[in-house]
């Protein structure tokens, strides 16, 4: 970035990048696609070729937006099939939830908090 060049490019998704979010710890990249896929990415800005480490394909619509909790031991999707899934890095899905509000666009994570807050297509923005 420091140069204004290239550095890499990563490559695994069938269809079009919607997110990205790194890790606090800058370690680890997700990735998610307008199928629905999740990309988990071991980030590294000096490898030349990546691969993912793990495809996650819960979502049945496409994954607007991505976060990782302040720590990083979790991350959170949210998609356009109006659920929130909570993952643990290391293991699988931890928990869905159905939002209720015609797909959901975006998620935060609060800072050192347990509230998530999300926003979609009915306008409204909700704490979870």
């Amino acid at each position: 970035m420091a140069n204004g060049k290239l550095q890499t490019t990563l490559k695994g998704h069938k269809s079009a990048v919607l997110t990205i979010a790194f890790s606090p710890d800058h370690n680890l990249l997700v990735s998610g696609s307008a199928d629905g896929q999740i990309k988990i990415w071991r980030w590294d800005p000096f490898a030349s070729n990546y691969v993912p480490q793990r495809t996650l394909n819960s979502h049945r619509d496409a994954v607007f937006a991505l976060d990782f909790s302040t720590y990083g031991q979790k991350f959170a999707s949210a998609s356009a099939d109006d659920t929130i899934k909570i993952w643990r890095y290391n293991s699988d899905l931890s928990k869905t939830i159905k939002a209720q509000m015609g797909g959901v666009f975006g998620l935060s994570f609060m800072p050192k908090g347990k509230l998530i807050a999300v926003w979609g297509g009915d306008g409204t923005v909700k704490g979870i």
